[in-house]
């Protein structure tokens, strides 16, 4: 998975300095940005181009699920080993 996130430029692989035998993976640059600003925009227009039959009441119960879903995964965020907390 890491080869192929290479290839696509979205990651960028370096030596661990205390142990030269370790690769060390790390998001590129760009590719943070645009997870950024992927977040940062309003999913209700796509949400609405996905679900084009829900009605308005399904959209906004489902937007809600998202933000619940979103504050949960922060709140679990993975320690500095990788391994989740929790």
């Amino acid at each position: 998975m890491i080869a192929a996130l290479r290839k696509r430029g979205l990651v960028e692989l370096g030596t661990d300095p205390a142990d030269r035998r370790r690769t060390i993976a790390e998001i590129a640059d760009h590719a943070r940005a645009q997870a950024h600003h992927a977040r940062s925009r309003d999913i209700e227009p796509a949400l609405r181009q996905m679900l084009p039959k829900a009605s308005d009441e399904e959209i906004t119960q489902t937007l809600a699920v998202l933000r619940n879903l979103h504050t949960a995964l922060g709140e679990a965020a993975p320690d500095a080993s990788g391994a989740p907390t929790g």
